[in-house]
């Protein structure tokens, strides 16, 4: 899938989100001085927000029919039957990306990096490969 909403430099502000090295908010902090910079981030922000939410970030589980998620009983019934189902918590994994702490720069391997956390992020871990793959400017 080919990403077309980034051009020029909001590619390189989306490059360098996705390094764990350097973060949302240490850009954020390089920005604070230059207004313009800050107020780009933040729009390449919402952009990223937007393409994930659209391509990435999990389809929502469908709705359950009420007869078959409340089967009526037939003889002996199990009480203990919806409780068994366990239903994940939905989370914005970009947003949760966008909390963590800046890794040692020295020390982390951005690729290495996005592979260890493909278990706890793996819809952001597509995402993240997808963008990483794109040549540099």
């Amino acid at each position: 899938m080919y990403i077309c909403i980034i051009v020029n430099h909001t590619l390189a502000h989306i490059l360098t989100v996705f390094d764990p090295r350097i973060t949302y908010e240490g850009l954020k902090l390089d920005f604070a001085n230059d207004p313009l910079l800050l107020v780009d981030l933040n729009k390449s922000k919402s952009r990223l927000h937007k393409y994930y939410n659209k391509y990435y970030a999990a389809s929502p589980l469908p709705s359950s029919n009420t007869n078959t998620a409340h089967p009526k009983p037939s003889g002996t019934s199990d009480f203990t039957a919806r409780y068994e189902v366990i239903v994940p918590d939905s989370i914005d994994e970009l947003e949760e990306y966008f909390k963590i702490k800046r890794k040692d720069f020295k020390k982390c391997d951005p690729l290495r990096w996005w592979r260890s956390q493909r278990e706890d992020w793996p819809n952001l871990y597509r995402f993240a490969c997808d963008i990483l793959c794109i040549p540099g400017l």
